[in-house]
C-alpha cells in the first residue's frame, strides 16, 4: 500500500468509529450473546472494477451503501463482489471479544476488516479460494473476530466475493455462547453422519449377504447423500479435500446428481418398475443417464449447469414420488414407503426454501428443514428394506414349508405303494404251502406275488436237474 493509502486508512479508520449517516448501531451487552447482523448492516455492490477498503469506507461510495435489513442474503446464483458493513458498540465496563460468523463455507473470497487500536486496519480473509485463510480456521463455517473497547463503537466492513449461489446469513457472537452453538450443532450434524454411514454400511452387508441389487442401490444413495451433507456443511472441505478449491466448487453439485442417480436406481429396484410400470421404468432409466451427463457437466466452469442441477434435483424428486404414486395405485404396498420418502425430501426442502426466502418465519425447524428432511428418507428406506427382508424371509418359509409337504407326500405315497412281508408266516413244512391271514393254503409263489411287489421265475436248481434227468443231463448244462 503506498503512503497515499496508509495516510486514508488512518483517516477512514478515524471516522469509522462513527456510525455513517442513517446507519443503525448494534448495541451489545453483557446478557447479549448473540444477534443477526444483516438486520442492522448496509451493503454496496461492487461493480466490474475492484474496490478496496480505502474507497468504500470514504465518500462518495461511503453514501451509496443500502441497508439490507433482513436475516439472511439471498442472491441467486451469480458472480459478483458485496460489500456490508456494520457497526457495533460495546456498552459493557470491559473489553470483549466477538466471533463473526457466515452460515455459508462455500463463498470464495472474504474479506474482513476492523480497526486496529494503533488507528491501522486489521485485514482478515477467508474463504475457499484462499490458501492461507487468517480467521478461525478450525471452523467449518468462515469465522472472524474482532475486539472492541469498552463503551467503544466500532464500524466493521466484509466484502464478499463468490460465483456460484450467493446466499448466506452473519451473526455476532459471544465466544463461549458460540462455541456453545456449535458444539450443538455438531453433535446433531454428528448424529446424522453416524446414522447415514451406519445404515450404508448395513445394506453393503445385506448385499453382500443376499446378492439383492436393492440393497446395493440403497448403500449408494445413503453414501451420496452422507458426502452431499459433508460437502454442504463444509466438513469435506476441510477435513477430506481443504487445498482443492476447484474440486469444492463443483462437489456438492456432483453429489447432488449421485443422490438422485442411485436413488432412482433404488425405485426401480425396489418397486420392480419394469413389470408393475414399464414406461415408468424407461423414463427412469433415461433419467438415470441425465444424471451421469449432470456430473460430467458439472466439472465445466458455467453457471448455468449449477441451475440446471437444482432443476433436475425437483424434477427427480417429483418423478419418485409420481412413480411410486402409480405403482402403488396398482395395489403394490411397498411403493408407499418411496412416496413417503420422497414427499418428505420435497416438503422439507419447500419448507427450507420459503423460509430462507423469508416468506415464512426462519423457526429452527424450518432452519433445519432440509436436514430433517434428509436425514429422514434414509430411515423410511430402511424400514421399507426391513419389511421387505422380513417378507422374503417369510416367502421363503413358505416356500420350503410347501416343499417339505409335497416331499413328505410323496414319500407316503411311495411308502403306501410298498408292500412288504414282515411277521411270522405259517407254511406247511411238507408240501411248503403258505396260510394266509384268512386261513387259506396257497403256493408260497402266489402268496409271495400278493404280499410283496416281487414277480417270481421258475427255474431248477443242479440237485433237482440231477435227480430229475440223471448225472449225465447235469455234466452236460455244466459244461455248457
Amino acid at each position: 500500500m503506498s503512503i497515499r493509502g496508509h495516510l486514508l486508512a488512518v483517516v477512514v479508520i478515524g471516522l469509522g468509529t462513527l456510525p455513517a449517516q442513517g446507519e443503525e448501531v448494534i448495541s451489545i451487552n453483557s446478557s447479549r450473546t448473540s444477534c443477526n447482523l444483516l438486520r442492522n448492516a448496509d451493503l454496496l455492490k461492487e461493480g466490474e472494477k475492484a474496490l478496496a477498503i480505502e474507497d468504500v469506507a470514504a465518500p462518495p461510495l461511503s453514501d451509496a451503501f443500502e441497508p439490507v435489513r433482513r436475516k439472511s442474503i439471498n442472491f441467486g446464483i451469480i458472480d459478483a463482489a458485496y460489500w456490508f458493513r456494520f457497526t457495533v458498540r460495546n456498552e459493557a465496563d470491559e473489553a470483549r471479544l466477538f466471533y463473526v460468523e457466515l452460515d455459508n463455507p462455500h463463498l470464495q473470497h472474504l474479506d474482513f476488516y476492523t480497526p486496529r487500536p494503533d488507528g491501522g486496519i486489521e485485514h482478515q480473509v477467508g474463504g475457499t479460494a484462499v490458501a492461507l485463510p487468517t480467521g478461525l480456521t478450525r471452523h467449518d463455517w468462515p469465522v472472524f473476530s474482532v475486539r472492541i473497547a469498552p463503551g467503544a463503537v466500532q464500524q466493521c466492513f466484509l466484502r464478499v466475493g463468490n460465483r456460484g449461489p450467493f446466499l448466506f446469513g452473519m451473526r455476532l457472537w459471544d465466544p463461549r455462547a458460540f462455541m456453545n452453538y456449535r458444539g450443538r450443532s455438531l453433535l446433531a450434524l454428528g448424529l446424522l453422519y453416524g446414522v447415514l454411514a451406519a445404515m450404508a454400511c448395513h445394506s453393503l452387508s445385506v448385499y453382500f449377504t443376499l446378492n439383492e441389487r436393492t440393497y446395493l442401490y440403497n448403500a449408494l444413495t445413503i453414501l451420496s447423500l452422507l458426502l452431499y451433507e459433508l460437502s454442504l456443511q463444509g466438513a469435506a472441505y476441510q477435513y477430506l479435500w481443504p487445498f482443492s478449491p476447484w474440486w469444492e466448487f463443483r462437489a456438492t453439485a456432483v453429489f447432488v446428481c449421485l443422490v438422485l442417480g442411485a436413488g432412482m436406481g433404488f425405485a426401480r429396484s425396489f418397486l420392480n418398475t419394469r413389470v408393475n410400470a414399464p414406461w415408468m421404468d424407461k423414463l427412469l432409466l433415461f433419467s438415470m443417464c441425465l444424471s451421469l451427463a449432470g456430473i460430467l457437466a458439472n466439472f465445466s466452469d458455467s453457471l448455468w449447469v449449477i441451475y440446471i442441477t437444482n432443476i433436475f434435483g425437483a424434477y427427480a424428486a417429483c418423478l419418485l414420488v409420481l412413480t411410486a404414486g402409480l405403482v402403488a395405485l396398482r395395489h403394490y404396498g411397498p411403493a408407499l414407503f418411496i412416496v413417503t420418502a420422497w414427499g418428505l425430501v420435497l416438503v422439507f426442502g419447500a419448507v427450507y426454501a420459503l423460509a430462507i426466502a423469508g416468506i415464512i418465519p426462519n423457526m429452527p425447524v424450518a432452519e433445519f428443514s432440509y436436514h430433517i428432511g434428509i436425514g429422514l428418507a434414509p430411515i423410511v428406506f430402511a424400514i421399507a428394506l426391513a419389511k421387505r427382508l422380513r417378507d422374503m424371509r417369510q416367502s421363503y418359509r413358505r416356500d420350503l414349508e410347501e416343499q417339505v409337504a409335497e416331499r413328505t407326500s410323496q414319500l407316503q405315497d411311495a411308502l403306501d405303494s410298498v408292500k412288504t412281508l414282515k411277521g411270522l408266516i405259517p407254511i406247511c413244512s411238507h408240501c411248503k404251502k403258505v396260510r394266509d391271514d384268512k386261513g387259506y393254503w396257497s403256493h408260497i409263489e402266489a402268496y409271495i406275488q400278493e404280499h410283496s411287489q416281487a414277480d417270481l421265475s421258475h427255474s431248477l436248481c443242479p440237485s433237482c436237474i440231477e435227480h430229475l434227468y440223471g448225472e449225465d443231463m447235469h455234466s452236460r448244462l455244466a459244461r455248457h
